[in-house]
């Protein structure tokens, strides 16, 4: 299990509540058992996800979409800064890859992503998200899984504030709704946990941890679809569960 530090670096923000969505998926997949699987992370950024499945032994691809207006070694440069700092670069390489068009068969052990639905579904085309999960599903190998945590619709207040301050809401970013997103994934076996209240919106880093904290002990007082965090572990066949 990685320390409050390394998911400093792994999500950035909101340490707390993202850091309980990804272990979620230790429920049902031994994170600590995966030494030479083939992992795609999708909409990468700055590859923390690749640095969180590289630590604990996986191949790592590092992809995500760039532009032929962008220098894809530029673009790489803080992503391989992060991976080499835990000394994992070895372990990773990397890729311009678009979510919606993969474009591999029965590649890959693990796919996994945070944060991506919503830029894909962007102006309210599910389509491309229907597209996206379609995609991963032939990339799958035979037993394989898909690992994601995602932003969703909230409550009011979430919506509210994501209207005044969200940069991604102004941009059409499509929130997925608690109880209609397993729609997109008809193909596959899955099961979801939803995390996260009030931390999102704390914007001091300490404060936010502090927050996160509160947050946890609010998630038993409140039902799911009213928190803004979807983690999900979604199987290619149906899984014998440990």
């Amino acid at each position: 299990m990685a320390n409050n530090r390394l998911f400093d670096d792994i999500v950035q923000w909101d340490i707390a509540n993202w850091k309980r969505a990804i272990e979620f998926w230790n429920e049902s997949i031994d994170i600590n058992d995966i030494q030479g699987k083939k992992i795609l992370e999708l909409g990468a950024n700055k590859g923390g996800l690749s640095l969180y499945f590289a630590l604990n032994g996986g191949e790592v691809v590092c992809s995500d979409y760039i532009p032929e207006t962008i220098d894809e070694e530029e673009y790489w440069k803080e992503a391989k800064k992060l991976h080499k700092k835990y000394g994992v670069d070895k372990r990773i390489t990397y890729r311009n890859i678009d979510a919606c068009k993969i474009n591999q068969k029965e590649m890959f052990d693990i796919i996994t992503f945070k944060s991506v639905c919503g830029a894909v579904g962007r102006n309210g085309n599910i389509s491309n998200q229907k597209e996206m999960f379609a995609g991963i599903y032939q990339a799958l190998k035979s037993g394989g899984c898909l690992l994601f945590c995602d932003n969703l619709s909230g409550t009011k207040l979430h919506r509210m504030m994501r209207s005044k301050f969200s940069k991604a809401y102004k941009n059409g970013w499509e929130y997925l709704n608690y109880n209609k997103f397993d729609s997109l994934l008809d193909e596959f076996f899955i099961q979801y946990k939803s995390f996260g209240l009030f931390a999102c919106f704390i914007k001091n880093k300490y404060l936010n941890k502090f927050f996160g904290k509160i947050d946890k002990f609010l998630e038993h007082l409140t039902v799911p679809e009213k928190r803004y965090i979807v983690s999900c572990i979604a199987y290619k066949d149906k899984p014998k569960f440990r």
